[in-house]
């Protein structure tokens, strides 16, 4: 049998199937995510695989759960290629951990100015805001998750669904098809090929008419 061409493979992101970029006039989850599918299927086809490492699909799963449609779980589940990588075997740079190392010790220094400015404007605060069931503690907790997550997540990687993601296209010589700006980001340093999301549909359309 002929050794598959991974140049003719993709690894898809949970992002792809959730932004709104490729949404008809703002149709429903369940008719993006069905039309998606029926693309890869016709891609699949034509020797054109997509897969997702079973830690992502799982995580889609549990988003589009109660979205979607029990035949668009079962096609998902059929022409999405599930494969985990072989976290021993590919081996990533030191270059690329080190910087990785280095960027996480910048972030946390960044968080905890952030935690300490928000200690301050609390004590600063001198009126209960209007809300009648917040106190001033919430509204600065709750200002402070949302410059913490900004702070510590955006633009990188930050969960073993991304890094799964990453290792298995390493792995596979695949494309990375996501919007997480992170991922991205990443997989540019990691010398992979890498799409957006919302360009995915037309390039398979692309592929499937040549084909």
């Amino acid at each position: 049998m002929a050794e598959k061409n991974f140049r003719d493979s993709f690894v898809v992101d949970t992002s792809l199937f959730l932004t709104q970029h490729i949404r008809k006039d703002n149709e429903p989850v369940e008719n993006t995510v069905d039309r998606l599918i029926d693309l890869i299927e016709r891609a699949d086809r034509k020797d054109i695989v997509c897969y997702m490492p079973p830690s992502t699909y799982n995580e889609l799963m549990e988003i589009l759960d109660g979205k979607i449609e029990q035949e668009t779980e079962d096609k998902l589940k059929t022409w999405i290629v599930k494969k985990s990588p072989t976290r021993y075997e590919v081996k990533v740079s030191g270059e690329i951990m080190h910087d990785f190392v280095e960027e996480m010790r910048k972030r946390v220094d960044r968080g905890l100015r952030l935690s300490e400015k928000a200690l301050r404007e609390l004590e600063e605060m001198e009126e209960e805001p209007e809300e009648e069931y917040y106190s001033k503690s919430d509204v600065a907790i709750s200002d402070l998750r949302d410059d913490y997550k900004e702070a510590l997540r955006k633009g990188i990687v930050d969960s073993r669904e991304d890094l799964d993601l990453l290792l298995l296209a390493k792995e596979m010589d695949a494309t990375v098809v996501t919007e997480d700006n992170g991922v991205l980001n990443w997989a540019e340093d990691f010398g992979l090929r890498q799409i957006r999301g919302r360009e995915f549909p037309d390039i398979l359309e692309e592929y499937t008419d040549k084909s």
